[in-house]
């Protein structure tokens, strides 16, 4: 109904609506459907009924929609309903720590609906953060450099990344956390706060190299999951040769250079293909990007990485252009989740960066990804939309 109103009202205007990042959007979507739709075989993993292309048109459909409505959504409104979000939030991720038992290798971070259909709380999250984190940010906007006012910000954000790195899921726990300091940032946090945590992350990773080349060590296994030690070490202190840890990044290495110039093409059914021979075991999601170059070449990565980066850009742009601070840290926010995941995903896939599983946004299958991104892209319409109302008036 409110939506409604407001159409009647004219408080948005159909010609404010920012389809250039539409545009940007929808094509590399589609882009991501046809990817999805050769990396995939026809047949989902865990038998269900729905293909993994179907599910990923599914998320896409629901996902449209969702991000129209959110659209046309004050978000000043829905920011007033941050501590409901918050509060579904960590309930979500604490049912699903405690009572569900749904595993996928070693994971639990997926609740399934029916037979056919699983959600993964922690793509939600990350709206739910954004929101969260620019409402306190907003409120004490002349108290950010305090320290109790920091304080309170990492109270009110331990419990929802604590139960996501529980799952485990420390990929989703590093997106979230660059969120947050992204947006913190933004705020005007002091200089003195920005260099003493630099000094204190540098320090930290530090003692981490030292404790990884220390013999019979037991502190480093108690931070990280043991295949995520295993993965630090190869990739590290790794001979140069194919392992057990490495093997993915190696062959997802091999895929990108086989496509060279004009890659193989789609569902193409080339015996040399790495596609083809299995050797990468979510080729559909966490290694879209080898997919990507072994069929579409370096053409095909460079049209689907210029498409992203405009997509950022645009945020950017709507960020700097947003009319209250709200609006900024919304936008930025959202902004620095697509950029985090885009280099993390394509850093991993060419073994620039150590192997942990992200999806790349618009591009990997997963219905609760594509929901959740096309969700984030909503409200960057909608930031945008009324930064233009507002210059509109003046």
């Amino acid at each position: 109904m409110t939506i409604i109103r407001s159409l009647r009202q004219k408080k948005y205007r159909l010609r404010n609506y920012d389809f250039k990042l539409l545009f940007f959007v929808m094509l590399v979507s589609i882009a991501g459907l046809v990817v999805v739709r050769s990396a995939t075989d026809g047949i989902d993993s865990a038998g269900s009924s729905f293909t993994i292309f179907q599910k990923q048109v599914m998320g896409l459909v629901v996902g449209v929609i969702g991000m129209v409505l959110i659209s046309l959504m004050d978000y000043h409104k829905l920011l007033k309903w941050v501590p409901l979000w918050y509060v579904l939030n960590v309930g979500v991720l604490a049912y699903l720590y405690f009572f569900v038992s749904y595993n996928v290798n070693g994971a639990r971070r997926w609740i399934p609906i029916g037979t056919f259909l699983t959600i993964q709380p922690s793509e939600l999250s990350k709206l739910v953060i954004t929101l969260v984190c620019t409402a306190y940010v907003a409120k004490f906007r002349d108290k950010i450099n305090h320290p109790l006012v920091l304080l309170g910000l990492l109270i009110v954000v331990a419990p929802p990344l604590a139960l996501i790195i529980k799952q485990p899921a420390l990929s989703a726990t590093l997106v979230h956390v660059f969120i947050i300091v992204v947006i913190v940032y933004v705020a005007g946090i002091s200089y003195k706060w920005v260099f003493g945590v630099i000094g204190a992350g540098l320090a930290a990773v530090a003692a981490l190299w030292l404790l990884m080349n220390q013999e019979g060590q037991v502190l480093f296994q108690k931070i990280f999951e043991p295949h995520q030690v295993k993965r630090l070490n190869d990739f590290f202190f790794g001979s140069g040769t194919t392992t057990d840890q490495s093997y993915q990044q190696d062959y997802s290495v091999m895929a990108i250079a086989g496509g060279r110039l004009h890659g193989k093409g789609l569902n193409n059914a080339s015996f040399d293909s790495v596609k083809n021979g299995n050797f990468l075991s979510e080729e559909q999601s966490d290694f879209i990007w080898a997919v990507v170059g072994e069929e579409l070449g370096f053409i095909g990565c460079c049209v689907i990485m210029a498409l992203l980066a405009l997509i950022i850009f645009q945020g950017i742009m709507i960020a700097r252009r947003a009319k209250d601070l709200e609006g900024r840290l919304i936008a930025i926010g959202i902004t620095s989740m697509f950029a985090f995941q885009t280099f993390v995903n394509i850093g991993v896939a060419t073994k620039v960066l150590p192997n942990t599983g992200m999806q790349l946004p618009f591009i990997s299958a997963g219905i609760t990804s594509q929901i959740s991104v096309f969700a984030a892209i909503g409200l960057l319409l909608n930031v945008s939309l009324q930064r233009q109302e507002l210059d509109n008036r003046t």
